[in-house]
C-alpha cells in the first residue's frame, strides 16, 4: 500500500543507510531505482546490493543503467562470462559468493562480506512475495 506519505518515508529511510539490499526478482519485476528523491538529499542516495544467484539482472533495468553514478554491487554464484564482462564495463562490482546444500546463498556469508565492504546500515528493501 504506496502513497505519496510513504514513498516521503521511504526516501528518508533510504537517505539514512549505507546500503539497500535486495533480490534479483525484485529489480526484474519492479525496477527500481533504490535512490533518495527527496530534494537536497539526493547525494544521500545508498549503494545498491544485489542477490543474483544466476546474473538474471536486466541490463535494461534502473539499477544497471544508474551503476555508473550508484555504486552497486551483485552477489553472483553461477558463471556467465558474457553477462560478468557486461556488467563489470558498466561499474558494476561483482562477488562471486558459494551456495548452500539447499542451493541458496549462505546469508551469514554474505553479510560478512558486506561489512567488510564497508557497509553497516543495511536497508532490505524488497517487493511482494509472488508464489
Amino acid at each position: 500500500i504506496t502513497n505519496e506519505l510513504s514513498r516521503g518515508r521511504v526516501h528518508l529511510m533510504r537517505s539514512n543507510h549505507d546500503c539497500i539490499l535486495t533480490s534479483v526478482n525484485t529489480i526484474i519485476i519492479d525496477n527500481p531505482r533504490f535512490t533518495c528523491r527527496i530534494l537536497g538529499l539526493e547525494d544521500n542516495s545508498p549503494s545498491r546490493i544485489i542477490l543474483d544467484k544466476k546474473l538474471k539482472i536486466l541490463i535494461t533495468s534502473n539499477i544497471v543503467r544508474s551503476a555508473n553514478k550508484y555504486r552497486t554491487i551483485i552477489f553472483f554464484n553461477k558463471i556467465n562470462q558474457k553477462k560478468i564482462k557486461t556488467l563489470k564495463s558498466l561499474k558494476i562490482k561483482l562477488v562471486k559468493a558459494p551456495l548452500r546444500e539447499d542451493g541458496n546463498f549462505d546469508l551469514r556469508n554474505i553479510l560478512m562480506k558486506i561489512k567488510s565492504l564497508g557497509f553497516s546500515r543495511i536497508f532490505l528493501e524488497s517487493g511482494i512475495i509472488r508464489q
